[in-house]
């Protein structure tokens, strides 16, 4: 793209951290805590690949190393197209690349890239925590499939006579993907796509490529001349990196993911919560000449993280990750999500979706003068990326929901007021607060309690000398009358019975239940969890033990299926004491804070690093469903969760987290979702 037309979106990516606040002028977050993107050595890597590819030296010739030679085939048995992928750069390096249509999701692709008999598998199991399912692909019967040998093109028809076509060109690797004829997203256009392979560290980078002259005499030359400044120009922080004190190990050596992912004619791209950022993103190039004066420096980062007052306009990591992103103009929209988890930081995973499931007309008034360019880098994990090509936001949404699920309906109470604050300290002061509302006549009907309930921080167990009497302070709340009652999630005779003469419901109330757990024998959660081996793991098999709220703690690691069970069951009233059905939950601390090292080890061999923005959202699912089977019949409770990922809202609500109480702060808490 012309460079003084075309705006750029440098560097959204899974992992890294980032930013600079440029309007704000006051702050209370630490900023030498988080990484930037120069400090992490894969994002340095590729952001500086980059900066090399529209660089005087290089720029002019830049181009992809990365071509497909054999014709790609269509598989009739799994509709899908497959073709292997090679980087001349490493000719013994192959990739996987399937292609699939799904069936439901009109103008919906997925693209699947991995490593093909590599050293070791890339994480690939994002899909498995974010979808509801695995999506249906669209029959081989309604496609059209066009091969030769400079270019595969797959064209399927849509509902009110739409055309959408997905372009494979071969050599040098670039994808388009058309509607109605137009281009609306083109991957590796920039030449920037790059999977680092799995390699042995004593293993040397230097290696040749021969090639067959027409005089059939064999020359043998370096593919470095081919590609300049391609490769990597440094290996710091391949093997290992130190960040505040500690050491990164990384057994597997480097395995990060970039792609640059173009939106042709599309001036505005929004999404990727969470960042306490605009809605219409901002570039994140604010060191080029040619960037707008309020650009960003760092590319976003979606690693979710514990930011305490965190700043009001800036590019940082928040609380949840969400790697999705679209992009709208005047009748038309379409959008780009990676669920990369690592999400997309757990597995590496991207997506993509537009479907008009109500037919609703739109359109399309044509490109803008303006491009805006994305790239997109991860530290692990396969390509998983969903495209969808719209027209409608109605069309985009209703296809995403049909991957990830819709939002779970909430209880009545929970979208009434809720009264919480760090800290009631014990149960005088919880009710006194409550006779002043109604003292005041304010309405109320969710008190909370942060980790002073506990005694010394064991999440389960009250605090007697503060709380001497829970059960007493619950009925009080109940007693109050409002008549809200829990909601019930199936029908049959005796609960219609229970419904017809349910009775009243008065204050719930939510207690904070976070999944580290204080390290001592006499806490029977802690005890169960070491029998039930369902703790999170260092490198070498050791238990993790890390210090927070209960001092030494160690983590549930809730990949573990063995740990389902046992944590969801810690809600029963035989378990979690003097709790009721109107005692509900919420989460903090399960991003998890503290940030576990990288290396850590969770169930299946995975690294922490694969999966960390997964393990909000997987605690969050036993959590939910806790207290949902705590009742018989199950009774859907309230859980809130501050970590998410694609697929949270399944489970309940999530929150912002420790901003400020600024204007500043509660204007940007509406695009920050």
């Amino acid at each position: 793209m012309n460079g003084d037309r075309s705006r750029k979106l440098g560097s959204i990516y899974v992992f890294l951290l980032a930013s600079v606040c440029l309007i704000l002028p006051v702050a209370s977050v630490k900023r030498g805590d988080f990484k930037t993107c120069e400090q992490a050595g894969f994002c340095k890597r590729n952001r500086e690949r980059s900066v090399r590819s529209s660089s005087k030296e290089y720029g002019s010739g830049w181009k992809s190393p990365y071509l497909i030679r054999e014709q790609p085939r269509w598989s009739e048995d799994t509709n899908t197209l497959h073709a292997t992928l090679l980087n001349e750069l490493y000719p013994g390096i192959a990739f996987g690349l399937n292609v699939t249509v799904l069936a439901e999701s009109e103008g919906t692709l997925r693209i699947k890239l991995d490593e093909l008999a590599g050293l070791r598998q890339r994480y690939n199991e994002a899909d498995k925590w974010t979808l509801l399912s695995q999506p249906k692909v669209l029959d081989s019967k309604h496609i059209k499939l066009d091969i030769t040998q400079e270019q595969t093109s797959i064209t399927w028809s849509g509902n009110l006579a739409r055309e959408y076509q997905f372009q494979l060109q071969h050599h040098p690797l670039k994808i388009s993907l058309l509607r109605d004829g137009q281009p609306h997203i083109i991957l590796n256009e920039r030449g920037l796509f790059n999977m680092e392979h799995f390699r042995t560290k004593s293993n040397s980078d230097q290696e040749t490529l021969v090639v067959q002259e027409p005089s059939d005499s064999q020359i043998t030359y370096n593919p470095d001349e081919l590609y300049p400044g391609f490769k990597e120009t440094t290996e710091d922080g391949m093997w290992e990196e130190t960040f505040g004190g500690r050491t990164d190990q990384k057994p597997k050596g480097p395995e990060s993911l970039a792609l640059d992912i173009t939106f042709p004619g599309y001036s505005h791209v929004f999404g990727i919560p969470e960042h306490a950022s605009p809605l219409s993103l901002k570039t994140t190039r604010g060191s080029a000449e040619s960037a707008p004066k309020d650009a960003y420096t760092d590319p976003y980062r979606l690693w979710n993280l514990d930011v305490f007052e965190y700043e009001a306009d800036s590019e940082m990591a928040l609380y949840g990750a969400i790697p999705m992103m679209k992009a709208h103009r005047a009748g038309s929209t379409r959008e780009t999500r990676r669920e990369v988890v690592e999400a997309w930081k757990a597995g590496a995973s991207s997506r993509k979706s537009s479907t008009n499931g109500e037919g609703a007309e739109a359109t399309d008034k044509g490109p803008t003068e303006t491009s805006t360019e994305t790239y997109w880098m991860s530290e692990s994990g396969i390509l998983d990326l969903f495209v969808f090509l719209g027209p409608s936001s109605t069309e985009i949404f209703s296809s995403f929901a049909a991957l990830v699920g819709t939002t779970i309906l909430p209880p009545y109470f929970s979208i009434a007021y809720h009264q919480c604050r760090w800290n009631y300290v014990s149960q005088d002061d919880l009710l006194s607060v409550v006779q002043n509302f109604d003292k005041f006549d304010i309405p109320l009907d969710v008190m909370w309690l942060d980790i002073e309930y506990a005694e010394e921080h064991k999440y389960f167990i009250w605090d007697k000398r503060n709380f001497p009497e829970p059960l007493k302070m619950i009925n009080e709340l109940e007693a109050t009358g409002r008549k809200v009652s829990p909601t019930v999630s199936k029908r049959n005779s005796s609960i219609d019975d229970w419904l017809t003469n349910k009775p009243s419901f008065g204050l719930q109330l939510v207690t904070i239940v976070d999944p580290h757990i204080k390290r001592t024998q006499d806490l029977y959660v802690y005890k169960e969890a070491v029998e039930l081996n369902v703790l999170s793991k260092l490198p070498d098999g050791s238990e993790y033990e890390g210090w927070c709220w209960t001092g030494s703690s160690s983590w549930v690691d809730y990949f573990d299926p063995r740990s389902w069970d046992w944590w969801a069951g810690l809600f029963k009233f035989d378990k979690y004491k003097e709790s009721t059905v109107n005692v509900h939950n919420w989460l903090v601390f399960n991003a998890p804070e503290i940030t576990m090292p990288r290396d850590n080890i969770h169930h299946g061999g995975w690294e922490h690093r694969d999966l960390h923005n997964l393990n909000g959202m997987a605690s969050h699912n036993q959590s939910a469903r806790g207290l949902r089977e705590r009742t018989d019949p199950p009774m859907r409770g309230f859980v809130l969760s501050r970590s998410f990922f694609a697929g949270s809202q399944r489970y309940g609500a999530i929150w912002q987290g420790d901003n400020m109480g600024t204007w500043q702060h509660l204007a940007v808490s509406i695009p920050c979702y």
